[in-house]
């Protein structure tokens, strides 16, 4: 598992073109972004994060080091799974999010959001890598039924979309 950890106040012109390379490589490396001085560049730091599926680790002053270090140290000290990939398999799915799949750590949940069209059938496949272990995890799609109780799930795609086009 490669690793990249920005480390920046977060003063460049090149947002986007930052935002782009990491969501389209977060396959291939995962990034975690520190933010550091008294006045970080947040738009910059939490677009980072965000596109990197994880979390922004902002320090403002000295004081603040030693306990954002510790956080950032738990936060990935219990990989879970590596190289992620996911495939569904019959039916329409559109729109999702993340692009791409980062490594997932027991603090950083992998969360997937996604459109489809037509009936709820078919198959998601996750695989990836415990350890030196592949691992594999189907789901039937339609075993999965309808529940007042989720209505808030078709917010939450919105909401990481609106998330994202704010970002860029």
């Amino acid at each position: 598992s490669r690793t990249f950890v920005i480390v920046t106040d977060g003063y460049v012109s090149v947002e986007k073109q930052v935002f782009d390379l990491i969501r389209n490589n977060n396959d291939q490396a995962n990034t975690f972004v520190f933010g550091i001085g008294s006045s970080v560049n947040r738009h910059l730091i939490d677009g980072m994060a965000h596109v990197g599926n994880g979390e922004a680790f902002v320090v403002l002053n000295k004081e603040e080091s030693n306990a954002k270090a510790t956080k950032f140290r738990e936060y990935i000290s219990n990989p879970v799974l590596s190289q992620v990939k996911i495939k569904f398999s019959d039916f329409d799915v559109y729109d999702v999010e993340p692009y791409t799949i980062s490594d997932l750590f027991a603090q950083r949940p992998l969360v997937i959001f996604g459109k489809y069209r037509g009936e709820a059938k078919g198959k998601v496949k996750l695989k990836g890598y415990s350890g030196k272990s592949k691992w594999i995890s189907e789901f039937n799609v339609s075993s999965a039924k309808a529940d007042d109780k989720n209505s808030a799930l078709r917010y939450l795609w919105a909401r990481k979309k609106i998330q994202l086009l704010d970002d860029y």
